[in-house]
């Protein structure tokens, strides 16, 4: 029988005599860097004990071929059927030849990692290879005389020259390709990370750009054409006023791109007629806090309070993708929270479209509001069994839970349990929270039905899930999702990226596949 030595040693020098720019990425277990047979293709590093411990030490080495003379990367995960291995081995190999700035590689990953790992070790990869950038080639400004170097031909390194970081052309290979390409596992973890990188180019796109009706045309772009869309529908400016639409119509209001809510009927199953569960996002795309203005510090990043939207948005690309077998009504509520003349101001008191009245103690306090008329007319006119809503709601909830961390709310034990274990599936953190008894008090108005904000500074996140809370229909399962913190860290670990990261938009999809009709 044929030792795994043996396809590793012939498809490196396959890849290696093809194009002479592709650099090669080996991923190897721990065992085969040890074996016996590792000689045929690390060559004589095989018997070092430093290069072992090199490896130990920080999971990867460079080393250059002793044939070709060419330059090779080895990562060493510890087991190939461990997930979290699978993922930290595709990150670390991107991140290595992100800083070698390679434009070319060619990463080929042991037989002994399952197909569903290598599914997660190129997600990983593909995520960590992410780079949002606006920056222009320095030859198109100054031309290609003015920037080349004096060197010699054979010296020069046309490395020097790369204004990005994100490696353009990338091949992942094993010795079965072909049957870890064909396995559904493997194409649910590629759709998800596709999902994930769209959410992250529409929810990094800047505020004056990403307007509402930016985000419509993103999302017509997208299902044109689909034959599981049922259904679009899009209400607008004065559309929502006539609906009673109240809350989400003043948040945006003063925008010059109108409000809108925007709801997508994915019909997966076609055998049924009723909505098996609805993703509702936030997608306030600026927010300058309102009348409530946010001072300099907290304003900058604040194209980012689409994120939940856009965390739908990229469950949808994904359910597109791989044809999710469910019924799904993928909803987003849009506003600028701007201001001029016609801004909603402190104290106003609003009629929402279930009813409820509420009074405006915080203009800042706008994603509810965006959420609360979503809800109420997503769940008249879909009847969905189960909804789940993202939003970057409170900078309450990374007091709570930092900045890796989601908080969870909901109304149902099953669910929320449900919805937790999904996340720890596609390496996405969440945490329960409470709704006490003191938080609903508190959503209580001395005016109105409801008041949209109380001016204390504790529990901020269990206040908005309760205004929220109100909103859910009796006997419908609730899951409220809390991404202010995750999707937007500070320092984040790859395959996560710097401001929007997607976070949430894999566990949408996972979700789906999960509970698909099969």
């Amino acid at each position: 029988m044929e030792q795994p030595s043996h396809w590793l040693a012939g498809k490196i020098r396959q890849v290696q005599s093809g194009s002479p720019d592709v650099a090669v990425a080996l991923i190897l277990t721990k065992a085969q860097v040890k074996s016996p047979q590792a000689e045929s293709y690390l060559g004589h590093l095989s018997k070092s004990k430093e290069f072992r411990q090199d490896l130990n030490l920080s999971s990867s080495a460079w080393f250059y071929h002793p044939e070709s003379l060419r330059r090779i990367l080895v990562v060493q995960i510890n087991d190939g059927g461990d997930k979290k291995d699978a993922r930290q081995g595709g990150a670390k190999a991107a991140q290595d030849l992100m800083a070698k700035k390679i434009d070319n590689c060619h990463v080929i990953v042991s037989d002994e990692v399952s197909s569903e790992n290598i599914g997660i070790l190129a997600n990983s990869f593909y995520l960590t290879n992410y780079e949002f950038s606006y920056k222009t080639d320095p030859k198109s400004r100054f031309g290609a005389e003015a920037i080349s170097e004096c060197v010699a031909d054979e010296d020069k390194d046309p490395r020097k020259e790369k204004f990005t970081k994100k490696i353009a052309h990338v091949v992942i290979s094993t010795k079965d390709s072909e049957n870890v390409i064909s396995d559904p596992k493997y194409a649910f973890w590629i759709a998800a990370a596709r999902g994930a990188e769209f959410c992250r180019n529409v929810a990094n796109v800047r505020g004056s750009t990403a307007t509402p009706d930016y985000m419509e045309e993103v999302v017509r772009k997208m299902i044109e054409g689909k034959p599981q869309i049922k259904d679009l529908r899009v209400i607008k400016g004065q559309q929502l006023v006539d609906l009673n639409m109240n809350l989400l119509h003043a948040v945006g209001k003063s925008a010059t791109s109108e409000p809108r809510c925007i709801a997508v009927y994915y019909k997966g199953n076609p055998d049924k007629d009723s909505v098996d569960v609805s993703f509702i996002g936030k997608g306030v795309t600026f927010d300058t806090g309102g009348l409530h203005l946010k001072p300099s510090g907290g304003i900058e990043g604040m194209y980012l309070d689409k994120g939940g939207a856009c965390s739908v948005l990229g469950a949808l690309h994904g359910a597109l993708e791989l044809s999710i077998k469910l019924n799904v009504v993928f909803a987003i509520g849009l506003a600028e929270n701007s201001i001029d003349s016609k801004s909603y101001k402190p104290m106003d008191i609003l009629t929402s479209m279930k009813g409820y009245t509420v009074e405006i103690d915080n203009t800042d306090a706008e994603g509810r509001l965006v959420l609360a008329d979503t809800f109420t007319y997503v769940q008249r006119e879909f009847k969905p069994a189960r909804i789940v809503d993202l939003a970057t709601l409170t900078g309450a909830v990374r007091i709570a839970v930092g900045l890796e961390t989601a908080g969870l709310f909901s109304n149902d034990d099953d669910f929320a349990n449900e919805i937790t274990k999904t996340g720890q599936q596609v390496f996405e953190k969440y945490w329960r929270l409470p709704i006490p008894e003191e938080s609903r008090d508190q959503t209580i108005s001395a005016t109105a039905d409801l008041v949209n904000s109380f001016r204390s500074p504790f529990a901020g996140a269990s206040r908005a899930a309760a205004f929220l809370e109100k909103f859910v229909e009796k006997g419908v399962k609730w899951v409220h999702l809390d991404i202010a913190g995750a999707f937007d860290q500070s320092n984040p670990k790859a395959p996560l990226c710097p401001n929007g990261n997607g976070f949430g938009a894999q566990t949408l999809l996972q979700y789906l596949w999960n509970n698909q009709t099969q």
